[in-house]
């Protein structure tokens, strides 16, 4: 992997990171592996699809809240040639956003809610 990514988790410390409770947040909640397959394959899509040498992907677990997790692309430009591919990842996100920032890059965000269900 290019040292311009960054990861916030491991493949393997997934649901690690999920079963951990908030300090503000003390509910039980199960991990909806339905979600969690669909931003696995939003990760990996968006690495393949969009990965470039001036890009920067960062993902998010549990942040800002316990059950939102997040996909973050800024660079220059934002090229991809597999737009079927690009679709899915927005149809599978709850929140797609494209802004421009004040250094003229571009940042594309993937937001995903819904990723773990309290236990009542």
């Amino acid at each position: 992997m290019a040292n311009n990514r960054e990861k916030e988790f491991s493949e393997d410390d997934l649901t690690d990171l999920f079963c951990e409770l908030e300090k503000e947040d003390a509910k039980t909640a199960l991990i909806s592996t339905r979600r969690m397959k669909e931003f696995q394959f939003a990760c990996g899509v968006v690495e393949r699809i969009l990965a470039r040498p001036n890009m920067r992907i960062s993902y998010k677990l549990h942040k800002p809240f316990k059950s939102t997790c997040s996909i973050t692309i800024e660079g220059d430009e934002l090229l991809f040639t597999q737009a079927e591919w690009f679709s899915r990842v927005a149809e599978f996100a709850d929140v797609t956003e494209l802004c421009p920032l004040a250094d003229g890059r571009i940042r594309l965000s993937f937001g995903f809610n819904g990723m773990t269900k309290p236990i009542e």
